[in-house]
């Protein structure tokens, strides 16, 4: 099997590394629209000020 490059075949962690370089470009536009498409609609989300879960809790968090 060939490697086809680094991340060719995709073994888990690059899959994971690929995801979350995706995740942090997203993070970098600021625009929720962005974001949102890469996060589960039961996801839980830590921040400073409480720990949200499902996508509509995140995004009013994001967004106050």
């Amino acid at each position: 099997r060939s490697m086809g490059g680094r991340c060719g075949w995709l073994p888990p962690r690059c899959r994971v590394s690929r995801r979350m370089r995706t995740y942090e470009q997203a993070l970098a536009t600021h625009s929720w629209d962005a974001i949102a498409q890469l996060i589960d609609e039961d996801a839980c989300f830590v921040f400073s000020e409480g720990t949200y879960c499902g996508i509509n809790e995140i995004e009013k968090a994001n967004k106050a």
